[in-house]
């Protein structure tokens, strides 16, 4: 699951294993709570103007929760990540040992063919808009 933040001024803070959004409200400053567990996501993404805890941001690493920040347009600004690389050198090997197998070349030759395929399907639909033809006139 992945956490969204996209209301301005929300705060984030921690409780326990818990995630906790502090939303504005019209009537009082901050009313609305929600709490989230913290091993049940896997980023935080903030999309809005909001703070968030010191004690938040060090719960949601120890959890290897990614926390990223977007621009309003959805464009990436920045990512905090676990610094130790737990899990990564088992990936590493996982990606070796799948390089090597028989279904790599399968699902090399599957992303070839639908890269392709897109491809044209997008010059097509360029060609319609446009109202342009792509076939080879000879001259």
């Amino acid at each position: 699951m992945d956490l969204l933040i996209n209301t301005f001024g929300t705060r984030i803070r921690s409780t326990g294993e818990r995630m906790v959004l502090a939303l504005p409200s019209d009537k009082a400053k901050y009313k609305i709570k929600k709490e989230y567990p913290v091993r049940a996501s896997e980023k935080i993404i903030i999309l809005r103007p909001s703070s968030i805890s010191a004690g938040a941001v060090q719960l949601a690493l120890e959890a290897g929760v990614d926390i990223v920040y977007l621009h309003s347009f959805g464009t990436p600004v920045g990512r905090i990540f676990r610094s130790s690389p737990k899990g990564m050198a088992g990936l590493r090997k996982a990606q070796v040992v799948f390089s090597s197998s028989p279904k790599a070349l399968e699902l090399s030759r599957t992303l070839v063919a639908a890269k392709g395929a897109n491809q044209v399907a997008h010059l097509r639909q360029l060609a319609r808009q446009y109202r342009i033809s792509l076939t080879r006139e000879n001259t």
